[in-house]
């Protein structure tokens, strides 16, 4: 092994410096859409009020990137473990800057349209298979 190979820019100490990041990230995102999930309304839009309310609850928050009021507009970005955090109004989470898969409030993120797969390792003409092992979609070898 090359000390470029442990040093270098695609060296194993820069992917583990990466990962940690990226876990990081993705662990504050995660506490911002729990505060999103328990603030939508009845109408299905979110509350400002239980909002603001519930991100006082996250742990890690910049409290002085919290609205002190309900009169704020969407996109709201706050900062979480020194990130920031961008909320839009129909509550997806991502980091300011940072594009990728849409994140919904369920946590789900859809990185991969059209290449859906289920538990089982089946592969499938349209990219599709399900969990009972039949492939399905186009023409399967």
């Amino acid at each position: 092994m090359t000390i470029t190979a442990i040093t270098g820019d695609n060296g194993i100490i820069k992917q583990a410096q990466d990962a940690a990041e990226a876990t990081e990230k993705a662990q504050a995102i995660e506490k911002v859409e729990m505060a999103i999930m328990q603030s939508f309304g009845k109408d299905g839009e979110i509350d400002k009020d239980k909002l603001i309310e519930n991100l006082q609850d996250v742990d890690g928050i910049d409290p002085s990137t919290i609205p002190s009021d309900s009169d704020f507009d969407f996109p709201l970005t706050i900062v979480v473990d020194d990130y920031e955090v961008v909320i839009e109004e129909n509550g997806d989470v991502h980091i300011e800057g940072e594009e990728g898969g849409n994140t919904t409030p369920g946590g789900n993120t859809n990185t991969n349209p059209g290449g859906n797969t289920s538990d089982e390792d089946n592969e499938t003409g349209g990219g599709n298979t399900s969990g009972d092992g039949n492939e399905t979609g186009g023409n399967n070898g």
